[in-house]
């Protein structure tokens, strides 16, 4: 193997960050979307609950 053990360590390595900031980001997607989509049903309950309506 070319460059040894700590080169296949290093590019391991590098496939895992990789990974898992790909991870972090469809995380934070969905995190936006789920406030987005929360957004006017929670606006939408609070005007309710302030204006009173049965």
């Amino acid at each position: 193997m070319r460059g040894g053990p700590v080169a296949a360590e290093s590019r391991q390595f590098a496939a895992w960050s990789h990974a898992t900031v790909a991870r972090a980001s469809e995380w934070r997607l969905l995190a936006a979307t789920l406030q987005a989509a929360a957004a006017p049903a929670a606006a939408y309950r609070c005007s309710r609950i302030y204006r009173k309506e049965p």
